[in-house]
């Protein structure tokens, strides 16, 4: 079917590169309307100019197709839109937003983000700086075109064009990646064994022999799964017919023989789940599991092992169309291209559970089964069925580990290199923000245990620690305590339940602990001893019973303020979200220079737990604001400083001097400078 004439003279060979942009953000908090931002768009190139508004494209669909699977794309998004208009939080506050909804703005094409075929649309905020990616197309030919390489998906991500899909994937990175060679590696404790004649797999135990295996990540779902316990132990070694596999694990030992890999790693067959040495003992290798591994099979749209990692796709919008500039009728359909969220996928389960993370991290290579395609991703980035491509991983271990020497992808040589001490310092930086972002992301996750956070954490732990070189304190590194203990809570959390981690640990809160390093801040507390008791010896980055560190800095305490909460407060109240009470200092004239309380639990909010405490703070670190002027004369500038500090509370009314951290706040100006110079407060204090 031909084209509009509008259609007809877009340069499809030569569309300009989608605008740079230095973040973006969840219009509405919606992870479906991504808002791309720059500092300034002002007299630069937006893309091709295509339509001249969103009616203007609304005609056209009538008639040409091309418009047509654009404006059934851009549906898509506005039905995302206006449901999170709709939400408590818009409602209440909707007079600070614009409609920021792209009415009457041009419509501009560019190349899709990550370069496979198709094109782009967007189109500009409003009267701001900002990017709407509404929809995206992608160009196709049909199979009878072999020479053409992408192809429509096939809607049943098990069927046997699907599976070809993966291999091919697979095989495209070993003719074209050197360092993705298929190597054999050090098999795990347990594997199961695929290669039976009788639809049986059984569990065996290699004993240091090498091999290719995979490995499966997946949702345990909350349902009664398949398990290794030490009662069933030999049974599983002498077999387990497929028929009583559910359907994820029964899919992974599909697709991993017809990729010939005879050994497949599954948590709960290859863990004695009853045996809690041996769980320990597993958990702690987590990190030679998933990094050794030759593939991790994803089931990320699967929330329950019965849920399978193979399922029919929702059909996208589609159709044929003759595209005289590239001299093929090409098969066309919608996308919502996916990457621009850094290869998150926020939407699919396995994204929202916590031992997921990483096993994503540490894996060399990852086939992804997501809702909308199957995704693959290796060391030179990711890449999706629609043609969708990121260049880079989720993390990417070369950019900090150095790259791989040996060809086989296995993690080899991981000390740091400490020829270059400014070197070394940037380096160390960048893995301390990596581990912090790492920290940040596991925050949104969910376990069902949540005492597994370290061992869900703890393969990452190991890495790390060989790059650091410095302890690990019960979730953060032995260098840098003071700054990492500032996180802000974000979200709403209930009061914590049995012990987990001490109080000062983004491992107590179950939550995001957002912490990020700020340029040139250090330290005004000093760390003058930290303890940590493991609940088990077999995992020195697993459970703790106890841990504490001791500090000295400046300390004082906080008094109330005649109004509890400003009207902002009130309205947040109303939505769901956690007040910030008010309150003063003694270094403060009545109700001026108010500190603003970011409590980290919102019962202490609610209920007003928060005045029953005897609170104080504790100044941790500064640095200056403007991070332009860091390192130069400005920085002593009073008022370019801020002071991260936490508000701590008596842990123990039988024990003098034990504090916990209960949330928050900031310090600035004049007000920070009092402070500091009243030496009467300098106190030692052991936060627990």
């Amino acid at each position: 079917m031909a084209v509009c004439s509008l259609c007809s003279t877009i340069p499809f060979g030569s569309l300009p590169d989608f605008p740079p942009h230095e973040t973006w953000f969840r219009t509405y908090d919606n992870s479906e309307c991504p808002m791309l931002l720059r500092r300034s768009m002002q007299n630069e190139p937006h893309g091709f100019p295509w339509h001249q508004n969103l009616d203007s494209l609304a005609a056209a669909s009538r008639s040409c197709p091309l418009c047509a699977i654009v404006h059934q794309g851009f549906q898509m998004w506005l039905g995302h839109y206006e449901e999170s208009r709709q939400t408590a939080f818009y409602q209440e506050f909707k007079d600070f937003y614009d409609d920021a909804a792209p009415h009457g703005q041009r419509l501009f094409l560019s190349r899709r983000i990550g370069g496979g075929p198709g094109f782009d649309v967007f189109a500009r905020e409003p009267g701001g700086r900002g990017n709407y990616l509404l929809t995206g197309v992608v160009f196709s030919v049909s199979k009878a075109f072999p020479e053409v390489q992408l192809q429509p998906p096939d809607l049943d991500s098990g069927s046997m064009y699907s599976l070809d899909a993966a291999a091919s994937f697979l095989a495209k990175c070993h003719e074209t990646h050197e360092e993705c060679s298929k190597k054999p590696a050090l098999l795990p404790s347990r594997v199961i064994d695929t290669e039976l004649s009788n639809d049986m797999v059984k569990l065996v135990e290699p004993r240091g022999e090498s091999g290719i295996y995979a490995c499966l990540s997946h949702c345990w779902g909350g349902e009664i799964i398949l398990a290794t316990t030490l009662q069933t132990i030999q049974t599983k070694r002498s077999g387990i017919p497929l028929g009583e596999l559910p359907k994820t694990f029964l899919d992974a030992v599909k697709l991993v023989k017809h990729l010939g890999i005879r050994y497949i790693w599954i948590d709960s067959l290859c863990i004695v789940q009853d045996d809690a040495d041996d769980w320990a003992r597993e958990s702690a290798r987590m990190h030679a599991v998933y990094s050794n591994a030759y593939l991790t099979i994803a089931a990320n749209h699967a929330r329950k092992p019965s849920d399978g990692c193979f399922h029919i796709r929702s059909p996208r919008p589609f159709c044929d169309v003759d595209l005289p500039r590239l001299r093929l009728q090409q098969s066309l359909f919608a996308t919502d291209e996916l990457d621009w969220d850094k290869g998150n996928f926020l939407s699919e389960p396995l994204s929202k559970r916590g031992w997921a993370l990483q096993e994503r991290v540490l894996s060399q290579r990852t086939l992804l089964y997501n809702n909308r395609q199957i995704y693959y991703e290796c060391s030179h980035g990711l890449v999706g069925e629609d043609g969708c491509r990121q260049r880079r991983m989720l993390c990417s271990r070369e950019t900090l580990f150095g790259p791989k020497k040996d060809g086989s992808g296995q993690i080899q040589n991981t000390e740091p290199n400490t020829t270059d001490e400014n070197k070394d310092g940037e380096e160390e930086t960048a893995i301390l923000e990596l581990w912090r972002s790492l920290v940040w992301r596991f925050g949104d996750r969910s376990l069902t245990k949540a005492t597994d956070k370290l061992p869900a954490t703890s393969g990452l732990s190991k890495l790390f620690e060989k790059h650091l070189q410095c302890h690990y304190v019960a979730g953060y590194w032995s260098n840098s305590l003071i700054q990492s203990i500032s996180w802000r809570a974000l979200g709403r959390a209930k009061a914590p339940g049995p012990y987990i981690g001490p109080s000062w640990s983004w491992v107590s809160y179950p939550g995001v602990a957002a912490n990020g390093l700020d340029s040139g801040e250090r330290d005004v507390a000093h760390l003058l001893e930290w303890h940590v008791e493991l609940k088990n010896q077999s995992n020195p980055y697993g459970e703790v019973d106890n841990a504490w560190l001791r500090i000295r800095g400046p300390v004082f305490l906080l008094l109330p303020a005649t109004v509890d909460y400003t009207e902002d407060d009130l309205r947040r109240q109303k939505v769901g979200l956690m007040p910030h009470p008010q309150m003063r200092t003694p270094y403060g004239v009545d109700d001026e220079e108010l500190l603003d309380i970011e409590l980290d639990y919102e019962d202490d909010a609610w209920l007003g737990r928060w005045k029953e405490m005897e609170l104080h703070v504790l100044i941790l670190s500064v640095f200056a604001r403007d991070s332009s002027k860091s390192g130069t004369e400005s920085d002593e500038n009073d008022s370019n400083r801020s002071y991260k500090c936490l508000v701590v509370a008596c842990a123990d009314s039988q024990q003098s001097g034990l504090m916990k951290r209960v949330g928050t706040t900031w310090l600035v100006g004049p007000l920070a400078e009092r402070i500091l110079l009243d030496e009467t407060n300098r106190h030692e204090v052991v936060l627990v």
